[in-house]
């Protein structure tokens, strides 16, 4: 009997060393992919501003430039344009990282991240996400949280 109960607490103790182990591989992996990911989106930011889609083909994906251009995502543009000219903007705050299956494709990694940002006319809390690309990272998500901007 004293045996089994040296075996069961063994596996317990072998259980919790495990599951220490890959807590801290996970975090260990979330810490580099929000690395790699900020610099990409400090470097993407003074584009962001602008509201000019000609100049955010080569940050976000073909479906969202496509969205962009027509006409109500025109209109999107002329509103939260409103918030006039960027002035400052805090590091970006990573916030998760998801895994996605698609039927048709390969699985995808996206990563979301806060920049809370300071323009002409208010704040604004920008949420990004944000996929690898071949090169880099490609925006696959832009929303805009502020409460500067007057109801349409």
């Amino acid at each position: 009997m004293e045996k089994i109960m040296k075996a069961i607490g063994l596996i317990v103790a072998l259980g919790v060393v495990g599951i220490f182990a890959l807590t801290a591989l996970v975090e260990f992996n979330l810490e580099g992919q929000a690395d790699k990911g900020t610099p990409f989106i400090i470097e993407s930011m003074p584009t962001i501003a602008t509201w000019d889609t000609e100049q955010y083909k080569e940050l976000f994906i073909p479906e969202v430039i496509e969205e962009f251009k027509s006409v109500e995502g025109q209109n999107i543009l002329a509103y939260l344009s409103k918030l006039g000219e960027m002035q400052s903007f805090e590091p970006p705050e990573f916030v998760k990282k998801d895994f996605t299956m698609k039927s048709d494709e390969e699985g995808e990694t996206l990563l979301t991240f806060n920049v809370r940002t300071t323009f002409e006319h208010g704040d604004a809390t920008i949420i990004f996400q944000i996929r690898e690309d071949k090169k880099s990272y490609l925006i696959s998500g832009i929303y805009f949280d502020s409460v500067t901007l007057p109801p349409e």
